[in-house]
């Protein structure tokens, strides 16, 4: 069964401030800089078309890549400083959290998990020394990409703009540290509302390795060995939602991200950026607690 993310980590706190300033930049500037500061949340849900042009060639990843049609969804809910995110066309994956501290200008948050990419346990990726090469090349082509991670966010609000600050580190199998920097707007114009999000990314040599590596113990003519190092990348997402009615939205997304020369130098990915944009008409529910 696929999946994006094994699990998420039950926290329980029984003596936490009944208001929290805790979402992912995406979710903040999709709403035209709206903070979500109540406990409670929402739910979209609906259809989707969309296309993804992604160079990196892994069959779980080329599994949501070209023109495809699909069920789309955002969730977000709050509840005394706990907080879980599932943001449409977010970067940063589903998150599993807690407030730490806020103010009017600050939010510092504590990510228990936030996870992204993907895991399909029905795929055979571990590689036996008796494997011949079609096996090896089969299994590399498996491989999995989910990275579940721990750290802190820092999110900073100066009127529309969101500034975020990001730092993880992999707490499922060791695979390396990220950080990202993000600059979010939103604004309205009569009934519409604009958001535009521009990130810096840093990537370390271990996660590079996980994603775009491949050991020397299990090259392959087709896949050889590759160790990449750490990397500094950008992307950018433009997006626009317009209320049909009090419950339903349309949305769309456009957006780049950046692949750097550690992961076109993999024998995994093609020489080319990742670009997609998507289309969808959402269902919105709501409710305060």
């Amino acid at each position: 069964m696929r999946f994006v993310w094994l699990c998420l980590i039950a926290l329980i706190f029984s003596h936490a401030p009944a208001k929290v300033l805790a979402t992912d930049i995406a979710g903040d500037v999709q709403s035209a800089g709206m903070r979500f500061s109540e406990d409670g949340g929402y739910w979209e849900f609906g259809l989707g078309i969309g296309y993804i042009h992604n160079p990196y060639n892994t069959r779980q990843e080329q599994d949501f890549a070209d023109l495809y049609g699909d069920i789309e969804g955002s969730a977000v809910f709050r509840y005394r400083g706990l907080f879980l995110e599932a943001v449409q066309d977010t970067q940063d994956g589903v998150n599993l959290g807690y407030n730490l501290w806020q103010d009017k200008r600050w939010s510092v948050d504590f990510l228990a998990a936030s996870a992204n990419r993907f895991y399909d346990t029905e795929l055979d990726t571990k590689i036996q020394s008796s494997d011949d090469e079609e096996t090896r090349n089969r299994k590399l082509y498996n491989r999995h990409s989910l990275y579940m991670g721990t750290g802190v966010r820092v999110s900073h609000y100066i009127d529309d703009y969101v500034i975020q600050y990001r730092l993880v580190t992999d707490t499922l199998d060791d695979n390396g540290l990220m950080s990202t920097l993000r600059l979010g707007r939103g604004w309205q114009y009569r009934n519409w509302n604009f958001h535009a999000i521009a990130s810096v990314g840093y990537t370390s040599e271990t996660t590079n390795n996980y994603w775009f590596g491949v050991d020397s113990r299990v090259a392959t003519e087709k896949y050889p060995a590759y160790r990449p190092g750490s990397s500094v990348s950008g992307s950018l997402q433009l997006g626009l939602a317009k209320p049909l009615t009090e419950k339903w939205v349309v949305k769309a997304f456009a957006g780049w991200i950046q692949h750097t020369k550690e992961a076109r130098n993999s024998p995994f990915v093609d020489d080319s950026d990742e670009f997609y944009w998507t289309l969808s008409i959402n269902r919105v529910f709501s409710w305060e607690m």
